[in-house]
C-alpha cells in the first residue's frame, strides 16, 4: 500500500472526496493537497481547484506538480485586474490555457488549477474547437488559398517570415507555419494543391531539420470565428449603435473594434464581444465531463466575486 492509499482509508478524507463540490479552508495546506493528491491517484475525475486569486493559484500549481508530477497538473491562468484582462492578454497566460484546453479536449484525467477569475472567464464551447483542429497528411490535397484564410480565422498572423509561434508566411507553392504546441516553424511544399513535403525547420537557418508525415495544427487564440458569424456580428454592433444614444467616444471605440474584428488583429482584446459569436455560455468545466471541484478558501473567493461583478459593472 503507497502512501496515497493509505491516506485516503481515513473515513472522514474519504467520505470529503466522495462529494463532486468540496469546499475546503484556507490556501496553502498540505493536508488539503495530500487529500487532492489522492482523490486523483484513486478516482477517475479530472479535478479543478480553484483558487481565491492568481498568486495562490500559482503556489499551488507549483506544489501539486511536485506531489504529482508535471505531466498529471495543468495551469489555467487569468489576469486579475479586469483592466489588463480588457486592454490585452498576457501571451504566456493563453498559450498555457490553451494548451490546457487541449490536453482536456484529448479527456486524459488531470489536476486542474485555477483562481476564480479563471472559472469566470467564458471560452468558445466545446464543439467549436474540436472542429477547428486543421489536419494536413504528406500527399494528400489542401486548397492552399482555404488553408491560408482558415490559418487567419485560428488567430495566425501572416508575415514576411515565420519565427514565432502564432505566425504564418506564404511564398509560391510554400507554407510556413508556427503551429502552436510545436518546437519548430513548419515548412509544407505544395504541388498544387497536393502537400508534397511536411518539414521543420530552424527558424534561425531556415534549413531543414526533419520531414514528418502529419501535420495537426490548433488555434493560437481562444477568439475564433468565420465569415458568416463575423457578418451577423457586425450587424448586431452597428444595431447597437444606431439605436442607441450613445457617446461618439463610445461609438468610435466600437467602429475600431469592428475593424480589428474584420481583420483579425488584436483578438486579445475582442474577446469582450465573444457571445456576439457565440451563445453557448461555455467556462473551462464545459471541456470535462467527468470532473470534480475543490474550492479552496471560498469565503475569499465569493468575497472576489463580488468585487468581478462590481468592476464589471462600472466598466459597462
Amino acid at each position: 500500500m503507497n502512501f496515497f492509499e493509505y491516506f485516503i482509508k481515513d473515513k472522514e478524507i474519504n467520505k470529503a472526496i466522495t462529494s463532486s463540490n468540496i469546499k475546503i479552508g484556507s490556501c496553502a495546506n498540505a493536508f488539503q493537497m495530500m487529500m487532492i493528491a489522492s482523490d486523483f491517484n484513486s478516482g477517475s475525475a479530472t479535478i479543478f481547484v480553484v483558487l481565491p486569486n492568481l498568486y495562490e493559484a500559482q503556489n499551488y500549481y507549483d506544489k501539486l506538480s511536485n506531489i504529482l508530477g508535471e505531466d498529471n497538473v495543468l495551469f489555467f491562468p487569468s489576469d486579475e485586474l479586469l483592466s489588463v484582462e480588457m486592454i490585452s492578454s498576457t501571451g504566456d497566460f493563453l498559450y498555457e490555457r490553451i494548451e490546457t484546453i487541449i490536453t482536456l479536449l484529448n479527456k486524459e484525467k488531470k489536476v486542474v488549477v485555477l483562481s476564480i477569475h479563471g472559472l469566470s472567464r467564458y471560452e468558445m464551447n466545446k464543439d467549436r474547437w474540436i472542429n477547428s483542429f486543421i489536419s494536413l497528411k504528406k500527399d494528400n490535397t489542401y486548397n492552399r488559398k482555404e488553408l491560408i484564410n482558415n490559418l487567419i480565422k485560428l488567430g495566425y498572423n501572416k508575415n514576411y517570415t515565420t519565427i514565432k509561434t502564432g505566425e504564418f508566411s506564404s511564398r509560391g507553392e510554400i507554407i510556413d507555419i508556427y503551429p502552436f504546441g510545436r518546437e519548430n516553424p513548419i515548412r509544407i511544399d505544395f504541388f498544387d494543391d497536393e502537400i508534397e513535403t511536411i518539414k521543420e525547420y530552424n527558424p534561425d537557418t531556415q534549413r531543414s531539420t526533419r520531414e514528418i508525415n502529419e501535420l495537426f495544427i490548433v488555434p493560437c487564440q481562444e477568439f475564433f470565428y468565420d465569415d458568416d458569424e463575423l457578418k451577423s456580428a457586425i450587424n448586431k454592433l452597428n444595431e447597437y449603435i444606431n439605436n442607441n444614444d450613445i457617446s461618439e467616444l463610445e461609438k468610435n471605440m466600437i467602429l475600431e473594434d469592428i475593424s480589428n474584428l474584420e481583420n483579425h488583429e488584436k483578438l486579445n482584446q475582442m474577446t469582450r464581444y465573444l457571445s456576439l459569436f457565440d451563445d453557448k455560455e461555455t467556462n473551462i468545466l464545459s471541456f470535462v465531463d467527468n470532473k470534480k471541484i475543490y474550492f479552496i478558501d471560498p469565503y475569499l473567493a465569493k468575497e472576489k466575486i463580488k468585487r468581478l461583478e462590481k468592476d464589471l459593472k462600472d466598466y459597462s
